[in-house]
């Protein structure tokens, strides 16, 4: 019977092992069903290397193969306790809907849920330090998670992830936490950053926009030294955002040369950002930098506390959320 089974994407064969065996799917009947299904999908989808950021958005699917499962599966020891996990992720956004779980849309968070699910046994939710928007990019998402059990080979649990994660998510490390470690609330330092170039670009055409030659970044670094202050940065925050508190922190705002001629990346980094405010920081730079808006023109936009008076937002595949601090 098993060799009749297809499933045109990692989903749906994820929500066939969690709804038709539940816990009474062996690991070796685990293993058996990715490999035929491996088999069986290998025409599936525009394929691409191993890398980090892979092909254009614009040709690729998320690669529904996933690489094979270790027979050896079981982590828990059957103590009743409850624990908490951290988990460090890395993922190319590229072709997800954003971090946050929601309907009819693939998200990193409904991705690593449903590999947990499997690997564990048992419905696993995930709580992200923040939420990336679609296309956004991540080099150390941190999330935590917990399970009433001890989890006794954390090594083997992050290559299982990994192998039924798809390729553009990389499970970087598992540990264990303190049981009120928070990875949302606990987080006092979060560090993006936004890259372009103003030459044409091909292999970073993922993480990097490209800019116009005479964008000036003197004048941008003259208004990115006025954004570090702790303020209300209303200005910068999506409308639609139900966010009341909106005082940041900004603490680093520069942007630097990258190690390519034409090459800049900006490095932002607060105790928190709102909805689309790194983005829309970025899009506000760059008309300072492009000449279209003057420096002294930021303590008005500041001030005016609406959306409508910034810039537009920046292209979301140049965005990276480079590290999360915590005490």
């Amino acid at each position: 019977m098993c060799q009749n089974l297809k499933f045109a994407s990692p989903k749906g064969l994820l929500t066939f092992l969690a709804e038709e065996f539940g816990n009474g799917l062996s690991c070796l009947q685990l293993d058996s069903l990715i490999e035929i299904n491996k088999v069986v999908t290998e025409g599936i989808g525009n394929h691409s290397a191993d890398g980090r950021f892979p092909r254009s958005h614009e040709t690729r699917k998320i690669d529904p193969i996933r690489k094979r499962v270790h027979p050896e599966n079981t982590f828990s020891n059957g103590d009743p306790s409850v624990a908490r996990y951290r988990l460090l992720i890395e993922y190319d956004g590229t072709d997800f809907h954003g971090w946050q779980r929601q309907p009819n849309a693939t998200t990193i968070q409904a991705e690593v849920e449903a590999a947990l699910e499997v690997a564990l046994r048992q419905p696993i939710v995930i709580t992200g330090s923040g939420r990336t928007d679609a296309g956004v990019h991540a080099r150390a998402q941190v999330a935590h998670f917990d399970i009433d059990s001890q989890l006794q080979d954390l090594k083997q649990l992050r290559a299982s992830l990994n192998a039924l994660t798809p390729r553009a998510i990389a499970i970087r490390n598992v540990c264990e936490c303190e049981s009120d470690f928070h990875a949302r609330f606990d987080a006092i330092r979060r560090s993006y950053t936004y890259r372009v170039s103003t030459v044409p670009i091909a292999l970073d055409r993922h993480v990097r926009v490209v800019v116009p030659l005479e964008t000036n970044f003197d004048l941008m670094n003259g208004a990115a030294d006025f954004l570090i202050a702790k303020r209300d940065y209303s200005c910068f925050c999506l409308t639609q955002s139900e966010t009341k508190n909106r005082v940041c922190d900004i603490v680093q705002s520069r942007w630097k040369p990258g190690v390519r001629n034409g090459d800049w990346d900006f490095d932002i980094a607060a105790d928190r950002f709102l909805h689309g405010m790194v983005r829309a920081i970025v899009g506000t730079l760059l008309q300072i930098g492009q000449k279209n808006r003057s420096v002294s023109d930021l303590t008005r936009i500041i001030e005016s506390k609406d959306r409508r008076e910034a810039g537009p937002a920046a292209p979301a595949r140049g965005l990276s959320l480079e590290e999360v601090l915590y005490d």
